[in-house]
């Protein structure tokens, strides 16, 4: 299973379609990233709000910024699309009031988008990939279970032993120790 390749749009409607609010690696003129809370703009830009801190907007304004993304994988994996990695590079200019975005969401801060930055993504691209198939068991019988080196099988009573390692009785010899019957 290869991985595929992601077009623009796509990228665009995977970071969408997580209720618009996305966490980013941003970096700043080759700078180092830092993981920040984004909102994608239906178009593929992003806001990047810093509430009533104005540091993100006096270092990024009218430099290029590098994004990157990475979408959730494990038992969600195929209702969320996947573990998916999408990158890109925009220019970065101060959040204005008609950048906020116009929906009922509540925001987590009352003054969130007072300072920030808007990133006018230029290209995003990505790959996506395989979730993969967990095969189903072959048999009917219990599958054996390692644990600490020694394994769990089923006895003929259907009651599972559990050999948990050897413990040393009185005579210095050692004896099998068992989980659920000593």
């Amino acid at each position: 299973m290869e991985p595929a390749d992601l077009t623009h749009h796509d990228c665009v409607a995977l970071i969408g379609d997580r209720a618009r609010h996305v966490t980013a690696a941003i970096s700043v003129d080759g700078g180092a990233p830092v993981p920040l809370a984004a909102y994608a703009c239906p178009g593929g830009d992003l806001l990047v709000p810093t509430g009533t801190d104005p540091t993100l907007s006096r270092a990024a304004v009218s430099r290029p910024v590098s994004v990157e993304f990475t979408g959730p994988g494990g038992d969600d994996a195929d209702e969320l699309g996947g573990l998916w990695t999408i990158s890109g590079t925009g220019l970065a200019r101060r959040i204005t009031h008609r950048d906020r975005p116009a929906d009922e969401h509540p925001h987590a801060m009352l003054y969130a988008f007072d300072n920030g930055i808007r990133v006018l993504m230029a290209r995003l691209s990505g790959y996506r990939l395989p979730t993969a198939a967990i095969p189903v068991q072959r048999t009917t019988t219990p599958a054996t279970v390692s644990t600490n080196g020694s394994t769990t099988a089923a006895t003929g009573d259907d009651w599972p032993t559990v050999l948990v390692g050897t413990r040393a009785n009185g005579d210095g010899e050692h004896e099998k120790s068992r989980a659920g019957r000593e």
